[in-house]
């Protein structure tokens, strides 16, 4: 949650300078981030109050499982936190009315530097 309000408070006014977006392109990326915001406000708490994350199942799973030190099977990393350049240029076409997953040259598009 601290790196998402740092990215909001940071991040995108750099973005926005960086991609010299316009008020429009601004605002639907504004809002986009709004919704962001509204959804993990009401998905914290779920988690918090969900049985699959308290303590006590956490222990008692990883006991059945193994030490769970170790990574054995493929993909078994943990994802990688951070938004590459694909990444923010698909952000930037759904912001700007591209349909989610298209990566078309018809869609709106920011050009990355």
């Amino acid at each position: 949650m601290k790196q998402f309000e740092h990215v909001l408070a940071e991040e995108f006014p750099v973005m926005y300078r960086d991609f010299g977006l316009d008020a429009a392109a601004r605002a639907a990326l504004d809002r986009y981030a709004d919704e962001l915001t509204q959804w993990m406000s009401g998905v914290a708490p779920w988690h918090a109050q969900t049985r699959r994350y308290r303590e006590e199942d956490l222990k008692r799973h990883r006991a059945a499982g193994g030490t769970g030190g170790g990574r054995s099977a493929p993909g078994s990393a943990p994802p990688r936190l951070g938004v590459t350049a694909r990444g923010r240029a698909r952000w930037a076409r759904v912001a700007l009315g591209a349909p989610p997953g298209r990566m078309d040259k018809s869609a709106p598009c920011v050009q990355l530097r």
